[in-house]
């Protein structure tokens, strides 16, 4: 992949502070980037450059703003019976905790009963009246498919019919989610009239008239390219789960909704590779992405702790994990691994001027010489570092084996209160 032009790489910093609020790797963006031809540069910049970005303040504001639109000035008499959509450990999980900060956090929101349920079931329907308000709660309604589903699936099932809250006059049944899309609305409304909907109504990303990307010669230019590559990667719907073709990204997940060049992490069989997603929706990918270098090289800057050592004298931990040791020790990791230098200054998020300039500061350091090959001295601790951490892994991992052979072992399931 050939590096951004200046003003590309000034618009993926446009995007990453004003769009993302700094949220957003510039070395994920790069990577992501890696995914298209050279040629389509600049096109991928202007697809990831009209994505919405949802900060948990956001989502509060959001969800605060319908709530008064939702219940009666006076709530001495109001109960709230909230039921977050989504599986537990999602979406809908985090809705419940967003929902509950809301409802601790606000004076002006006292009602008399606020309770939690994980389905419909849990609530006895007979005790119900017209100053109870059942509500929904989800980030996000697509093609409202899901919704319906919910409710189909369940009808015969008295422990988790939803279906018996829509359609009634007794009490008032709410959805309210952050984002809803426009046809998503429209197909509710007409299934469930009686149900009151809240959320910012989104178009489609590439409807006619309505596209963020333009008119319709140049929205079709976006939506074709979107979609040749989702086709590859995400063949159950090249433009978001049932063709939403959303823009949205929540801080604590991207929904399907959303394009799936976003997003997905599939195998391309073309390309013999994975897709690599600029948001993954995958925790481990997720939580990988966020972690693994970052920690991974504050434990390089331990092993690698007697290179800044002075005249033998041992650095306090202030003196030792400074930016130019942290950075010192990531380019080396980087040199060991003989990445290239444009990928080098991606991953690090630094300039080629930035590169030289720690470059000059690993030869005083004598982590390498002036052709920048890394010296016998500093491969000597590097390798002996790497023994000292498979030793450990490998004593760990012993430990652990014994110790399981020892105690007796106690089950833990998958999920516990909806975590996971």
């Amino acid at each position: 992949m050939k590096l951004p032009t200046k003003k590309q790489q000034e618009q993926i910093d446009s995007v990453i502070h004003d769009r993302f609020y700094d949220h957003l790797d510039i070395y994920d963006v790069y990577k992501w980037l890696e995914n298209f031809k050279d040629d389509e540069m600049d096109i991928a910049i202007n697809v990831l450059s009209r994505l919405e970005y949802y900060r948990e303040e956001d989502i509060i504001n959001n969800l605060q703003n319908s709530l008064t639109k939702l219940l009666p000035k006076d709530l001495s008499q109001v109960n709230l019976y909230i039921l977050p959509l989504g599986d537990a450990g999602k979406s809908g999980d985090a809705m419940s905790y967003i929902m509950q900060k809301i409802l601790k956090g606000n004076s002006f929101i006292k009602p008399k009963l606020i309770k939690f349920y994980r389905w419909a079931g849990e609530i006895d329907i007979s005790t119900l009246n017209n100053e109870d308000y059942v509500i929904f709660l989800d980030d996000i309604i697509g093609s409202g498919n899901s919704f319906d589903q919910n409710v189909e699936k369940f009808k015969n099932d008295s422990q988790k019919n939803i279906a018996k809250f829509l359609g009634n006059t007794i009490f008032h049944t709410s959805l309210l989610c952050v984002i809803i899309m426009d046809f998503g609305l429209r197909f509710l409304n007409r299934k469930y009239p009686t149900m009151r909907i809240f959320g910012e109504i989104r178009n489609k990303a590439f409807e006619k008239g309505k596209s963020p990307y333009g008119g319709y010669v140049r929205a079709k230019r976006v939506r074709d390219f979107c979609y040749s590559y989702g086709a590859k990667i995400y063949k159950g719907g090249p433009l978001g789960y049932k063709n939403s073709q959303a823009l949205i990204v929540f801080a604590h997940a991207v929904p399907n909704n959303t394009l799936p060049i976003i997003w997905s992490d599939n195998y391309v069989k073309v390309d013999k590779k994975n897709w690599y997603p600029l948001i993954p929706r995958k925790y481990e990918l997720k939580s990988n992405r966020s972690f693994k270098s970052r920690t991974d090289n504050n434990r390089w800057i331990c092993r690698l702790q007697s290179a800044f050592d002075q005249g033998g004298v041992q650095l306090e931990l202030k003196e030792l994990f400074t930016t130019k040791n942290y950075n010192l020790v990531y380019l080396l990791r980087l040199l060991e691994n003989r990445t290239p230098e444009s990928i080098i200054v991606n991953e690090m998020g630094i300039t080629f001027d930035d590169l030289q300039k720690l470059r000059d500061e690993g030869i005083i350091a004598g982590f390498w010489n002036m052709e920048y090959q890394i010296t016998d001295w500093c491969r000597d601790l590097y390798d002996d570092a790497k023994k000292k951490a498979r030793y450990k892994s490998t004593v760990l991992q012993k430990a652990i084996s014994e110790i399981v052979k020892d105690k007796e072992i106690m089950y833990i399931p998958e999920t516990f209160k909806g975590l996971t």
